[in-house]
């Protein structure tokens, strides 16, 4: 499952020209944890389980991707205003549970795995930094879209 979570990940590195240099560092980032998480012995009680985690906890904010993806679309200012609000809303709390669950668990481990602690808390540092880098744009595309709908109404 891992592996399929990180396919368009991989593949968005060779085939997407325009990207930003922190989504570029999470594509990577997610391909080192595919890599590490395939050599791992699951009955361990280690960070692979916080990298599993952070995963499937992504992926709950499957919002965002439509969203972007919506960008090549000819979608209405209001539908493209609602699915920017919601997708903000969805992405902001997914990655505070997230954060806050790695935390928890990263503090439960740390004593036994130290540097596989901080080598993982390093390496979802550039996730973390993305995120905050896509909440933001998010949240001037809402105000975007939300004058874009103004001038609509406006003009009808």
């Amino acid at each position: 499952m891992g592996t399929l979570y990180s396919i368009p990940d991989f593949v968005s590195l060779f085939m997407v020209s325009r990207m930003a240099t922190t989504t570029i560092v999470h594509h990577i980032v997610v391909c080192v944890f595919n890599c590490v998480s395939l050599y791992n012995d699951y009955q361990v009680n280690n960070v692979v389980r916080a990298i599993m985690v952070y995963a499937v906890l992504s992926t709950f904010a499957y919002l965002v991707n439509l969203l972007l993806a919506s960008r090549f679309l000819n979608t209405s200012p209001v539908v493209s205003m609602v699915l920017s609000a919601l997708a903000l809303v969805i992405y902001a709390v997914c990655c505070v549970v997230n954060w806050s669950w790695q935390v928890w668990f990263l503090a439960g481990i740390f004593l036994e795995h130290p540097y596989q602690v901080i080598a993982f808390v390093s390496l979802m540092l550039m996730l973390v930094w993305d995120d905050l880098v896509l909440m933001k744009w998010l949240k001037k595309n809402v105000g975007k879209k939300l004058a874009l709908y103004r001038e609509v109404e406006k003009s009808e």
